[in-house]
């Protein structure tokens, strides 16, 4: 199963997410990928509350800081796993920014839409429940540059994308969640 969850900025997304895999999860591992940096001490400040609060929240928790490349923790993952990828938002920041330029040139633009597609095209393909989680970036500010521009047109490419392959897409707004496709309301 894939779910993917999204919503604005502090709209209760990854709450929401937490609890339905944990509503999965019975006995089984939740596998929480989180894909931010950490760069500096307030970030690993928050990133050990984080995890600390997943470890008060989840029977089986296990974390895997993956800012890149997320299919590399894939062979960890067993029938009935819980996964929870919290966020699409970030990982594609950190895909498609990888350096100061590479962003630019056509060649690397499709690479990294092919390279998130099909990472979760492998994740739905696995014998697990999966829960995405990813921003609503296109109703916000208006972009400055050329690069927020091509990341917020990815990201919207990519959001459709994954709500073709989903089994529930949900948007989440003021904390309360909002089936467009599955799920309890379609």
């Amino acid at each position: 199963m894939l779910v993917f969850i999204t919503g604005g900025v502090r709209s209760g997304k990854s709450q929401f997410a937490e609890r339905y895999a944990n509503d999965l999860a019975g006995n089984e591992i939740v596998h929480y990928i989180a894909t931010s940096h950490v760069f500096d001490e307030e970030m690993e400040w928050r990133k050990q509350l984080h995890i600390a609060q997943r470890e008060k929240q989840f029977r089986f928790c296990l974390t895997h800081e993956v800012p890149y490349n997320i299919g590399q923790v894939f062979t960890q993952f067993q029938r009935g796993h819980i996964v929870l990828l919290d966020c699409i938002t970030t990982w594609v920041a950190n895909e498609l920014f990888i350096d100061a330029t590479s962003w630019q040139h056509p060649f690397f633009q499709t690479s990294v839409y092919e390279k998130v597609t099909t990472t979760i095209q492998q994740l739905k393909q696995l014998p697990i429940h999966s829960l995405i989680v990813s921003n609503e970036l296109l109703h916000d500010i208006p972009y400055e540059d050329e690069g927020t521009f091509y990341y917020k047109q990815m990201l919207g490419r990519i959001h459709q994308a994954i709500v073709e392959q989903c089994d529930e897409a949900i948007v989440i707004e003021n904390g309360l969640p909002i089936w467009k496709k599955g799920g309890k309301e379609t």
